[in-house]
């Protein structure tokens, strides 16, 4: 079966551990079918090569970068932030705000953003030395 739109965005590849955390209702069935060997966590009870989490509250999300970075399962790993975009309240500003600052420690660099559709959107955070 051809990947979803969102599968190709995502850099997803047949064979990753990956973790999606915080989806919001209907997202998993909206990604569609997975590449083969796709091993897929809703906790980061393990370590993954790729890291999807939504975010609503930037409080939220720098409380859990310190365990998303430790999650990773080497430099190589792919983080994606996901944060609602254009959302008219204060913890959407927040979670668009704390997104950026995300971007923008000294161990992390935004090297690609996404549009996830439904009013989200994604940074690709990669880790530098």
């Amino acid at each position: 079966m051809a990947k979803s739109e969102l599968v190709k965005k995502l850099h997803i590849q047949s064979g990753q551990r990956i973790a999606i955390l915080h989806a919001p209702a209907g997202y998993l069935d909206r990604l569609g079918e997975l590449p083969a060997d796709v091993k897929l966590s809703n906790t980061l009870d393990d370590t993954y090569d790729l890291i999807q989490a939504f975010y609503t509250a930037g409080d939220t999300l720098l409380s859990e970068l310190d365990p998303l970075k430790a999650g990773l399962a080497d430099k190589n790993g792919i983080l994606w932030i996901s944060y609602r975009r254009h959302v008219p309240t204060m913890e959407g500003t927040l979670a668009r705000l704390a997104a950026n600052l995300a971007a923008q420690r000294k161990d992390f660099e935004a090297v690609e953003e996404a549009y996830l559709g439904d009013w989200w959107t994604a940074i690709r955070l990669k880790q530098v030395d």
